[in-house]
């Protein structure tokens, strides 16, 4: 049986939460920007061939996702045969993007959440709407509702909307509810497009950040790339350890 399309993206994320089940293995980030640290512990212990990888993620797919009954792991490790293949993921990427611009948030019931990045930020959730991708860039709309078919019980979980109660930040009463619930607590509203009111949490996979420049009231964005200081003074690592 093949699997369904949108199931892809929802696969790939998989990867980031079960590489970092890994003890000594570290994995940030989705797409085409992945950073892996590997401790020399690790390394000293065993973890020296990326076969140890494969035959780990292949006992977690297969253990946890039973639409999955058999598959096989290959690490391309040849910079031409990488370029070849990034080419052809970068198309995939544009296409996947491309198919919710046409969607708009008061035309579906209910949204998508996600807490796989709860292994190390314990009180972050996702919300997934038509108009909002996850933080790491790597789920959308579309993407969270095949995850609940196969997994209903997994990481990512369907949201019913409830009623807007602020039209200019954009919060759903139950959304608040379910953010509440899932973060232990610790956040008990969300703006969905808001950065200065009751803002969206994240986890540390974000690829950019967005920050406030108070003396022009205005926005700067910075990227991970980006190594020196932003105009306010701050680095991405800063800002990074803020949000």
């Amino acid at each position: 049986e093949v699997l369904e399309k949108d199931l892809e993206a929802v696969l790939e994320r998989r990867i980031h939460q079960y590489i970092n089940y890994i003890e000594g293995v570290f994995h940030m980030a989705q797409r085409y920007d992945i950073w892996i640290r590997i401790h020399k512990n690790a390394f000293k212990k065993g973890l020296n061939s990326l076969e140890e990888v494969g035959r780990i993620l292949i006992d977690l797919f297969t253990a946890e996702l039973p639409v999955i009954e058999k598959m096989s792991v290959e690490f391309v490790t040849d910079p031409v045969k990488v370029q070849e293949l990034l080419t052809e993921a970068l198309k995939v990427y544009k296409e996947r993007d491309a198919k919710v611009k046409g969607l708009r948030e008061e035309d579906v019931a209910e949204f998508y959440g996600c807490v796989l990045c709860q292994s190390f930020a314990p009180t972050h959730v996702c919300i997934i709407t038509p108009e909002r991708i996850s933080l790491c860039g790597a789920i959308n709309w579309f993407d969270g509702r095949a995850a609940t078919k196969i997994d209903p019980e997994g990481a990512q979980f369907a949201v019913p909307k409830g009623n807007l109660i602020d039209e200019k930040g954009i919060s759903y009463d139950n959304v608040n509810k379910v953010v509440a619930e899932r973060s232990l607590g610790e956040t008990t509203r969300f703006s969905l497009h808001s950065a200065l009111s009751y803002p969206h949490t994240s986890c540390g996979c974000f690829e950019a950040i967005v920050f406030y420049i108070p003396e022009v009231d205005g926005f700067g964005i910075v990227s991970r790339d980006f190594v020196g200081a932003t105009v306010i003074g701050n680095p991405f690592s800063t800002l990074a350890g803020m949000s």
